[in-house]
């Protein structure tokens, strides 16, 4: 009979003196190393866009909205549903948009793994019996240091996704990524939005429990298709960040590009956002870290240039 591995304890003295290496970042305050991020939204939002960028500023040092990327390392990017060509137009946007300002060159720290360039596609994730789509993620991450998934619906097919256990299986291995030194960016789908234009992460909550730190992206009003706002709905080891409003504006074809930035008005759009929601006056002002005062004097502007725009001419 094979002897157990020996875990490590520590006495009380010994932990409190011991020297662990400081908290880094790949992509800061929202993903860590060794740490799990979930981006959620419902479909069509723009989830994969902002990922995407994310994955190609992670890898050339490009800081992203308010996100630092200050140490630029190897990513995979895994898109399980895409048609590459679709894919490919995406980060050549992006790639327009952003190389201008790379530390390192995308070439040097990005790779992409597309499931429709693959003859039998990517063999199910979340399958209990047969771990051979794990073991050939693993193999194509190789030396990257970050991998991203996109997305848990067509990547994990095995098990109820309202169901806790049928989690167990990818929670477990995306334990084990991470014991190894990786770091997981996971996308799924938010479910269908309430009367209030609002979603939530699709499935059992159970999801989250790994997780160093959770996206969800809400309809951004008055922006149509070309917006969201990102709220951090988890987050350890660090201040949670207020919502941030982002523009997102893109144009396919031979001469393709990308804008994806905070908005000019983004403090605003934001307390706009939380007062439909729900939010009281006083704790806007304390996630946007300004006075109540202000608070009431954007909502007191935004309605009243809502009423002259709605008048007739």
């Amino acid at each position: 009979m094979n002897a157990l591995p020996k875990l490590i304890t520590r006495g009380f003295d010994d932990f409190l003196t011991h020297t662990y290496p400081p908290m880094e970042y790949f992509l800061d305050p929202v993903l860590s190393r060794q740490g799990t991020l979930m981006i959620a939204g419902y479909r069509g939002i723009g989830k994969s866009f902002l990922a995407q960028s994310a994955a190609y500023a992670i890898a050339t040092g490009v800081e992203l909205l308010d996100w630092e990327a200050p140490n630029p390392t190897g990513v995979l990017y895994v898109d399980g549903e895409m048609h590459s060509g679709e894919c490919q137009a995406r980060f050549r946007a992006i790639d327009k948009a952003l190389r201008g300002r790379a530390r390192r060159q995308p070439n040097e720290t990005l790779r992409i793994l597309s499931a429709m360039e693959n003859q039998f596609g990517i063999p199910d994730l979340a399958d209990p019996t047969d771990d051979k789509g794990r073991r050939m993620i693993e193999e194509a991450l190789g030396g990257c240091e970050v991998l991203f998934l996109d997305n848990l619906s067509v990547l994990c097919r095995s098990g109820i996704e309202n169901e806790a256990e049928s989690w167990g299986v990818m929670q477990e291995w995306l334990l084990s990524v991470r014991s190894r030194g990786k770091t997981v960016v996971l996308l799924h789908h938010g479910g269908k939005p309430n009367k209030q234009g609002r979603s939530a992460q699709r499935g059992t909550s159970k999801r989250e429990d790994i997780l160093t730190a959770s996206l969800m992206l809400q309809p951004l009003k008055g922006k149509g298709d070309a917006g969201f706002i990102v709220e951090c709905t988890k987050l350890r080891g660090g201040a949670m960040p207020a919502p941030v409003s982002v523009t997102l504006d893109y144009k396919a074809g031979e001469h393709c590009e990308l804008v994806i930035s905070a908005s000019a008005d983004d403090e605003v759009q934001t307390a706009v956002h939380l007062h439909g929601q729900g939010y009281s006056q006083s704790a806007i002002a304390k996630q946007l870290g300004v006075d109540q005062s202000t608070i009431s004097r954007w909502l007191r502007e935004y309605r009243s240039q809502c009423t002259e725009q709605c008048e007739p001419a």
